[in-house]
């Protein structure tokens, strides 16, 4: 086997490139510690972010990469950051939420769908039994049981379908326990803080996530352990810790249907989490995580009890007492976070383009800054042929220092005076020679790095993935239907899949936490929607017998982001079409001849139903038809008329 001579050359050419890589971020951090006004001077901005960095280290946190803190500044002080940021939170978090319940017992398919969720639970718990049995044999003749022979009692298992007394027991049970848990959940999420509603707690993580990568709320829970309220955290001062905790299983809720859960115990590993604010380090742990530890030193508190394994644990308060008299019991936090390959702490999406950031607001500073000095005047009064005394270098200095600078001195004018000079005492000079120069040719444009902001602008913006029309900037060329397209493009690839990775965290992790299993949390979303486009589908569908009066409400309902009662009546489950063409039916019933037969000596009588025989839906229909047929009659006087008014006054006009 050979050995290429070169390849320690390359290794240590990786090496620099990854050092290289390095420095040129903390670089970036450096500067921009330095223009949030974190610190006074490059070096001591290096200083700051080394210091931080091993506080970090020490306390066991990951490595964020990108100093949060660092992060959080520019996003409060940037030109083209915040209005990303904040269209984010406006159009993802901002526009509220609904509480429906997960199966519609209205619908007509309601019945159906109870149906196969009941199903679903039988055939979950028919697999299980099956499986501890199997199990449970395979144990007492000390045997293993294969995946084949699992398959085989599976595809052998008959589970019978709920009946139809059970379904509609199965409907009644739900309900009554959907009504409650709708007031379960309307209530939690008014009262989820004090202070703020959930939209300002969506705000604010929403904010954090997009500028440091991760956001943090913490959990407050009553002194029966459920879940009371979320309290927003300053993300910056949060990270989680290098390594997870020891396995531990504990009992959780696991779907086997929509409606139902069965519990299972599985597990699981929780981290902790590390908060560094006025010097001071608190530890926090996972939501749900069952372990006692320590707020203080992060130290988990835990003892066997029975068997000896990890399923025995449990919390040892007595012991974290004497250990810890002064320790408090960490509370359970709620992380969130960017996704990274390289860091659990989580990494923004426009760190690709934090010089771009960072570089226009250098560029707006550049440009205060020569606003401010106007060090190269307007004009310049030059004289030649002679020589300036010491008060003329002085004033001119003077000048330079201190007179152009500010927005009311940008026309003044320098004028530097000067004697003529002679060699030889008592020789005639001739006097100096005087001349204007503009010096408006040496001063810069109206601004500076217009393009290069304007560039940095658009580029930041496509980290987001959105349009500069939701940050403030409207071309001139901009007409309507481009702004919904537009709208309804990024709704559907930014916002929309951001906010329906949100709603599964709520309906699968926190609703289950607080008890609710039968409702489901959905995000609105705002108006995106072209209403004239939609008016003529709608137009065309209505008229092709496609919608239904409740079909048009639910429509409605989702783009105005409001709830419509469906109509009870049964002409509301009806499509126009057919509902039109039954009342045309009703309003022009066909002429019928009356029956006559002969009457005594040969002659013909006619025969008239009394309108008092016959059954009362008879006699109803008879009498709509009548007042429907003296409505037409009066109808088709009155418009004869309006035409015999109209000729009229047309020929009096004409003999005039």
């Amino acid at each position: 086997m050979t050995t290429n001579k070169n390849d320690s050359n390359a290794d240590e050419v990786s090496v620099i490139g990854a050092q290289a890589d390095n420095f040129t971020v903390k670089q970036a951090l450096v500067k921009a510690l330095v223009i949030t006004g974190r610190a006074d001077d490059e070096q001591a901005a290096f200083r700051a972010i080394n210091e931080q960095d091993d506080e970090w280290q020490n306390v066991g946190a990951v490595d964020p990469i990108l100093d949060p803190e660092a992060l959080m500044g520019l996003y409060e002080i940037s030109d083209i950051l915040r209005q990303n940021i904040d269209a984010y939170a406006t159009n993802i978090e901002m526009n509220g939420h609904v509480l429906k319940p997960k199966i519609d017992l209205e619908k007509d398919d309601a019945a159906s769908q109870i149906r196969n969720a009941m199903d679903a639970a039988k055939w979950a718990d028919a697999v299980e039994a099956a499986m501890a049995d199997l199990d449970a044999r395979a144990a007492e003749n000390n045997e293993v049981v294969t995946d084949e022979q699992r398959q085989d009692v599976i595809q052998a298992l008959v589970v019978q379908e709920p009946t139809d007394s059970e379904v509609r027991a199965k409907t009644e049970e739900l309900r009554i326990q959907m009504r409650r848990e709708m007031h379960q959940a309307t209530a939690w999420f008014r009262n989820v803080n004090p202070e703020m509603s959930f939209i300002d707690l969506r705000e604010r993580k929403r904010i954090d996530e997009e500028t440091i990568g991760h956001a943090c709320w913490e959990v407050i829970r009553d002194k029966n352990g459920k879940l009371r309220r979320l309290e927003p955290m300053a993300g910056y001062t949060v990270l989680p810790t290098k390594e997870k905790g020891e396995e531990f299983e504990v009992r959780c809720e696991e779907w086997v249907s929509e409606i139902e859960t069965r519990p299972v115990v599985e597990p699981v590993k929780f981290r902790r989490y590390i908060q560094r604010i006025d010097g001071k380090t608190i530890y926090y742990k996972d939501l749900n995580d069952p372990r006692l530890i320590s707020a203080n030193t992060g130290k988990v508190y835990m003892k066997k009890v029975g068997a000896n394994d990890v399923a025995a644990l449990q919390p040892d308060l007595a012991k974290m007492k004497r250990d810890e008299p002064d320790a408090k019991p960490a509370t359970e936090l709620i992380y969130f976070a960017i996704y990274s390959p390289k860091t659990t702490a989580g990494m923004v999406r426009w760190a690709g383009h934090l010089t771009a950031v960072i570089g226009s607001r250098a560029a707006a500073e550049a440009n205060l800054a020569y606003f401010e000095n106007h060090a190269v005047p307007d004009a310049a009064l030059l004289i030649s042929g002679g020589q300036l005394n010491n008060e003329s270098v002085q004033r001119i200095q003077e000048m330079l220092r201190s007179k152009v600078k500010g927005p009311g001195n940008h026309h003044r004018t320098l004028v530097v005076q000067a004697t003529a000079k002679s060699t030889q005492p008592n020789q005639v000079t001739n006097n100096p020679d005087m001349e204007w120069v503009n010096l408006s040719d040496f001063q810069q444009g109206d601004s500076l790095f217009q393009g290069y902001t304007e560039n940095n602008k658009t580029s930041v913006s496509s980290a987001f993935r959105q349009a500069l029309l939701l940050l403030g900037h409207i071309p001139s060329d901009l007409n309507r239907a481009t702004a919904y397209a537009i709208l309804s493009l990024i709704e559907k690839q930014v916002y929309g899949p951001l906010r329906n990775k949100f709603d599964w965290w709520v309906n699968n992790i926190l609703l289950p936490t607080i008890g609710i299993k039968l409702i489901r949390f959905e995000s609105l979303s705002p108006e995106a929607t072209n209403i004239e486009e939609m008016s003529k589908s709608i137009e065309q569908g209505v008229k092709g017998g496609a919608f239904t009066p409740n079909h048009l409400l639910e429509m409605y309902g989702d783009w105005l982001n409001r709830a419509f009662h469906p109509i009870e009546a049964s002409w509301g489950d009806v499509p126009f079409a057919a509902t039109l063409a039954q009342i045309n039916l009703d309003a022009e019933p066909p002429v019928e001849e009356p029956e006559i037969e002969e009457g005594p000596g040969g002659a013909e009588s006619e025969i008239i139903e009394d309108p008092e025989a016959g059954d009362d839906k008879s006699k109803r229909s008879l009498m709509n038809r009548l007042n429907a047929l003296e409505g037409q009659v009066a109808k088709l006087n009155a418009d004869k008329t309006r035409e015999a008014v109209i000729m009229a006054g047309f020929g009096h006009g004409g003999r005039e």
